[in-house]
């Protein structure tokens, strides 16, 4: 089934720091993370990408749409003292913003497309971009910004997936080297080109893409010492709007909850004129 996920994330975010700077006369540093909800007793926990716990002093309140599992773009700041500060993660008491939900999927595998051709059809092959670096590896995902176009008064939901390569030589698996995915778009006929590029906006797109099934049938504490070297590839346009497509591509180290790749600065990337997008 379809879902729909609307987000203004930079305009909301920034609404709230500005009226939390507002009501408090003290300073505090807010903070920005991608973060996955884990409830314990009935509460919702945020382990944030980079291994640390925040455990929200007003969660129930703030993230009532929350469930376990879900990835979210956590806003917030410390209210007290670190709980625990065991090697280089830390447990924290924190004051939730807000958590707007982010879009999470696990990779599909070419090999099952070739057979389901109807499915690869619905998967697309239309440009995408991926501009200024905006991929990163945190705890066990792979986060995408991406920014596609859209027709203005388009209420399509578009589709964006992540296809790993396991036909064109490559067999989808760590222990073989090099895994080579591609960030695949299905823009539902929303195409712009040199005659109606006009009638077109750009929009941009959040979302994860859980990593370890790439890993194998492993244990817990070999998934956590493993690496995988991955190919991030792409297809964008080759000049605005001229039908020409290219391929990108990028690449990393992925070690789950010890990455070498940093997130991005604790400021939501993008230009703050992005209204609501939707893509499933």
């Amino acid at each position: 089934m379809k879902k729909l996920l609307k987000i203004g994330l930079l305009s909301a975010l920034l609404a709230v720091v500005m009226a939390s700077c507002n009501d408090d006369d003290d300073a505090r540093v807010v903070y920005t993370s991608y973060a996955t909800v884990i409830f314990t007793d009935n509460r919702p926990v945020l382990r944030t990408d980079k291994g640390n716990y925040l455990r929200l002093t007003n969660g129930a309140d703030v993230a009532p749409h929350v469930e376990d599992g879900d990835r979210v773009l956590a806003l917030y700041f410390i209210e007290g003292d670190v709980v625990d500060n065991s090697g280089s993660v830390g447990d924290y008491p924190a004051y939730l913003l807000s958590a707007p939900k982010l879009l999470c999927k696990e990779p599909l595998y070419q090999s099952e497309l070739n057979n389901k051709p109807e499915e690869d059809e619905k998967v697309g092959y239309d440009p995408v971009r991926i501009r200024n670096g905006n991929w990163w590896f945190g705890g066990k995902y792979l986060n995408v910004i991406f920014d596609y176009w859209r027709r203005f008064g388009s209420t399509d939901t578009h589709f964006i997936n992540l296809v790993v390569d396991d036909v064109q030589g490559n067999t989808g698996v760590a222990d073989d080297g090099k895994v080579v995915v591609w960030l695949r778009h299905n823009s539902i006929d929303d195409k712009p080109n040199m005659e109606n590029h006009q009638n077109f906006t750009t929009k941009t797109g959040f979302v994860s893409f859980d990593l370890l099934p790439l890993l194998g049938d492993r244990t817990l504490q070999a998934i956590e010492e493993g690496q995988l070297e991955l190919v991030l590839k792409w297809t964008d346009f080759k000049t605005p709007f001229s039908g020409e497509t290219e391929e990108h591509s990028a690449e990393g180290k992925f070690i789950p909850w010890g990455n070498t790749m940093a997130a991005p600065s604790e400021t939501v990337p993008g230009d703050g004129s992005q209204s609501e997008s939707q893509y499933d």
